[in-house]
């Protein structure tokens, strides 16, 4: 997904993946009065690599037996709530939160384009925070860093929306904060970092740009 977007990624845009098809459609994202600021837990994600192959087999998993009433049935975009909600007193619950969780994201993914689609930063900046929440609660990929970040930044004004981003287990939480108030937020943010954890927190504030492109170079020398 990292190398898809440095090609196709366009400045003041969202890019949407379809991971089957490798399908994708860009969604307007140029908010003037709105910064995106990176927080780095500077905790290692060493479980990171380990735990994904955990979550990609339990997710198969859900698949397989899923496949058995629906054969149609070949990845958990092609599972409706019902069926996976009929079904789950048969299946393992850890299981079942696994495939939930990808079923919700999903969902949230779609509502969250057509957010950008009306300008509704507001209610996309909600299911940032509600995609953490899925993330630590359901999926199981955070970690207390990234919780704390996440937490602090849903108590500070002028913050519309906060999640972690990556693999998980440690790294960074992206957050949506308004011009105005991004001094703030970095202020409090290092100051209840510090407190709760004894460490320091890296602040990146950063905007949407194009991806990697051909430049030309002249050189005045001739050569």
């Amino acid at each position: 997904m990292d190398q898809f977007v440095n090609i196709h990624g366009r400045k003041d845009q969202a890019l949407k993946l379809d991971c089957r098809s490798l399908e994708f459609e860009l969604y307007p994202f140029k908010q003037e009065d709105i910064r995106i600021v990176l927080c780095d837990t500077n905790v290692r994600r060493e479980l990171a690599s380990s735990e994904y192959n955990i979550r990609r087999k339990q997710c198969e998993a859900g698949v397989t037996y899923l496949a058995r009433h629906n054969p149609e049935i070949q990845s958990l975009r092609d599972v409706g709530h019902d069926l996976l909600d009929d079904n789950r007193s048969e299946m393992d619950e850890i299981i079942y939160k696994r495939c939930k969780f990808v079923l919700q994201e999903n969902e949230r993914v779609q509502k969250a384009c057509k957010d950008l689609q009306n300008g509704d930063i507001a209610s996309f900046g909600r299911r940032m925070y509600a995609s953490h929440a899925g993330l630590r609660d359901m999926y199981q990929v955070s970690c207390a860093e990234l919780d704390i970040l996440v937490d602090a930044a849903s108590k500070i004004d002028g913050v519309l929306g906060s999640r972690m981003m990556g693999g998980g287990f440690g790294g960074c939480t992206i957050n949506l904060v308004k011009e105005a108030a991004v001094q703030n937020f970095v202020d409090q943010i290092i100051e209840i970092y510090l407190e709760k954890t004894t460490k320091t927190v890296d602040i990146y504030k950063t905007k949407i740009s194009g991806g990697a492109e051909v430049l030309s170079l002249e050189n005045k020398n001739g050569w």
